[in-house]
Formats: structure tokens, sequence, C-alpha cells
């Protein structure tokens, strides 16, 4: 194919020179070597060229000579024309972009959000968006669409419902997304909002509100504090009150227990008395009836008999029924 063996410059040395050894085998060896190598490298090179590898995830997009092939190539191992087609890698996984747009709400408040999407390309429009956009179709498709689809949807909403109706606002923007990007070949995932961030005027009045907030549940609870302190006490007041008459109850009923007892006791006394004071009577009166029946003049006489002292009286009466002698002191 290619001549390699240059002349010997050995022959017209051997014909002067019969007694010179010759090196001309081993610079024929040397230069069949080189273009053994040489041929070798260039049918690697060729056989190199010849194929492709698509990663997995990823779509291919044939070139050949500047055109672009509407045949998306999958992933795996393709074949090419060296030197004349080419594989252009197209990502087709999952992606994730963070955007922070700022935009208006209805009632003329800048917000600045900070949120992430997530979309990837559909593998069947990989050649369209190569030959239309090319490989930065990050920048000139999704970025434009996201934030313009983000503006329209905030506007339509006051401030204070993006902040209440979160979900509602994020649901809203979902589907917004699905619609405009779908219709550009781009297959949306999921979007997040990360932060809200409002102009300084705003921020102030919510801090405002915030502290007027906290001042409002500070002083209710002082109210509540204040109410079950008051109910503490009054149950407090209400307990002691209870136990004050349950003792004075108790109190008032051993009084009237031992009140009942000593009117017992003093009837118990007073009708033993009674009763000794009749007994006492009727003795008594047994007594006199007995002595009544005793007091015969016999029975006089020897009694006085018995109280004589001896002396005799001075005066002595006498009449019908008997003398009376009377003692008459000094005489």
């Amino acid at each position: 194919m290619f001549n390699f063996i240059t002349p010997c410059k050995c022959t017209e040395t051997r014909k002067s020179k019969p007694n010179y050894e010759c090196n001309c085998n081993r610079e024929i060896m040397y230069g069949k070597i080189v273009a053994m190598v040489m041929c070798a490298l260039i049918l690697i090179t060729l056989a190199l060229n010849s194929f492709a590898i698509v990663p997995a995830g990823h779509t291919g997009v044939r070139i050949t000579m500047g055109r672009v092939s509407e045949t998306v190539v999958s992933e795996g191992i393709t074949a090419r024309v060296p030197f004349v087609q080419r594989i252009i890698r197209i990502d087709n996984r999952i992606q994730g972009m963070t955007f922070t747009t700022e935009a208006v709400t209805n009632d003329l408040q800048a917000i600045t959000m900070t949120y992430v999407v997530n979309y990837s390309l559909s593998p069947h429009v990989s050649a369209t968006i190569f030959r239309t956009v090319g490989t930065n179709y990050q920048e000139i498709i999704v970025r434009p669409v996201v934030e313009e689809t983000i503006k329209d949807i905030t506007s339509r909403y006051p401030i204070e419902q993006l902040i209440t109706e979160r979900a509602r606002v994020s649901a809203d923007i979902t589907n917004a997304l699905q619609r405009e990007l779908g219709e550009r070949g781009l297959t949306f995932e999921r979007f997040n909002i990360a932060d809200f961030e409002f102009s300084r005027e705003f921020s102030s009045a919510i801090e405002a509100v915030r502290i007027a907030e906290q001042s409002a549940l500070r002083a209710e609870q002082d109210l509540e504090r204040t109410r079950h302190e008051a109910q503490a006490q009054v149950i407090q007041a209400e307990n002691e009150a209870l136990a004050r008459i349950e003792r004075a109850t108790a109190e008032a009923r051993q009084t009237v227990i031992q009140a009942e007892a000593s009117a017992e006791q003093t009837l118990i006394r007073a009708q033993a008395q009674a009763e000794a004071d009749i007994l006492l009577a009727e003795a008594q009166a047994q007594v006199l009836r007995l002595q009544a029946q005793e007091l015969t003049d016999e029975n006089l006489l020897a009694l006085w008999i018995q109280a004589w002292n001896g002396i005799l009286p001075s005066v002595l009466l006498e009449g019908d029924g008997g003398g009376v002698i009377l003692n008459i002191p000094g005489q």
C-alpha cells in the first residue's frame, strides 16, 4: 500500500569495500515493522469511528455531513460511517432547575419566588429539539416558559392567598407547566416552592401583624391564666368553706350529742333524786304513821319522863282532862 522501504545506502559501499558488513537487512526489517504499525493504527481508528455508544438515559441524534436525521438512536452501541456521521448524545433523564423569579401579585405587591422545576426531554423529540434549538434547550425553552407561567399564575392571586393557599397556587402552577412544557416536547415531573420573599414594606407590615398577634396571644394567655387562677381561688375558697362547714357541723353534732348526754344524765339524776325523795317521803310517812299509832298517853308519858332532866316544874295546871306541867324559867 505504502512504500516505506528506502534504497540501501550500503550498495555502493559494498562495491567499493567488499569487506564492509552491510546492515541493509536490519533496516528493511525496521521499515516493515513501522509500516505494519501504521496500518494497524489506521485500522483501529477506522474501527473506533465506526461505532458510537449511547449511555443509559440518553438518546442519540445522527448527523450525516451536517444533516440531522429524524430517526432517534436509542441507548446502546450503534454503527456510523467514520468521519462522515456523528452521534450527538441528548440527555433524557429527569433534570432539575432552580429558579428565582420576580413577580407581581393581584394586589400589586412585588414578590420574589424561589422554586425548583423537575422535567425531562421526551426521547421522540430529541432530534427535533436538537435541530431547532440545540443542546441548550434549558435556557432557550425551559427557563422562559417556566418564568412566564409563574408570573401569569402569581398575578391571579392577592399576596395574602399566596401565603395562606400555597397548595392551591402550587397546583395551578403544576397544571400550567404540564400543559406549556408538554406542547414543546418536554415532560413535566415536579414543582416545589422553596421560598417567598416580599417587599420591605410588606415584610414590615407582616412583622407588625406578627408582633400584634403575639401580643394578643400573650394577652389571651395571661387572661386565661388569670381566669384559671381565679377559678382555682374560687375552688379553694369553696373547699375551705365546705371544710369549715363540715367542721362546724361536726362540732355542733358533737355539742348536741354532749348536750343530749348531759341532759340525759341530768334527767337520770333528777329521776333518781325524785325516786329517792319519794322513797324518803314514803319512809317518813311510814314512820309518822307508826309513830301516830304509838302516841298513846302512856307512850307520851314515858317519852316525857325520858326527856325530863330531874328538875320539878314551877307551875302545875290541873283540869278535867288531866294536869299540864309548865316549866317557867327564872321562877
